[in-house]
């Protein structure tokens, strides 16, 4: 029984891993046993963690994401977990002001992204018959606020993107989730 929520030896990838909650994830995660490969476009503000594999990787770059995920998985032999966590907000102006340069810049780190992952490690996780998906959303999935019209947007597509993802990859061992934080 001790070991049914153990992440011990777990292959677990983390996109936005230098970041906030990416960061403290990868840290705490690598701290439980885990093998954590963090997946950021900088890793700058992120605490040095000796345990913490950091992959330099553009989440939007396609060819990117698959040498990353296939060298993590012919290391391995098997990726256990995803957890989409990058993401960006550009608030301040009402939805009339909202530039569409912030809305495409911020659609396609917080929703094109999480996709682009997904797809990248599901081919590997059906291989192995097994793993799981989590998709970082937000309070702000379930309930909008004023001045960040594309990151409500996004966090809402990204919530029922993994339920889409969710229906087609069941069947294949793979669970897909969403965790929504609040402030």
């Amino acid at each position: 029984m001790n070991d049914l929520f153990s992440i011990n030896n777990k292959i677990i990838i983390i996109t936005g891993g230098s970041g906030g909650i990416g960061s403290e994830l990868s840290n705490k995660m690598s701290e439980q046993g885990a093998i954590i490969y963090s997946l950021d476009k900088k890793f700058s503000k992120m605490r040095k963690n000796s345990k913490v594999i950091q992959k330099k990787c553009n989440i939007l770059n396609k060819n990117q994401l698959k040498k990353v995920c296939k060298e993590i998985f012919e290391k391995h032999k098997k990726i256990d977990v995803l957890i989409n966590c990058a993401g960006i907000t550009k608030s301040g102006k009402s939805g009339n002001e909202y530039s569409t340069k912030d809305w495409r810049e911020t659609i396609d780190v917080n929703l094109t992204g999480s996709f682009l992952t997904s797809q990248s490690v599901i081919k590997y996780m059906k291989k192995n018959k097994n793993g799981s998906i989590i998709n970082i959303t937000s309070i702000n999935a379930e309930l909008g606020f004023p001045n960040n019209p594309a990151y409500v947007a996004s966090k809402g597509g990204l919530k029922m993107l993994t339920k889409s993802l969710a229906k087609d990859n069941g069947k294949f061992g793979i669970r897909v989730n969403n965790l929504g934080p609040g402030y």
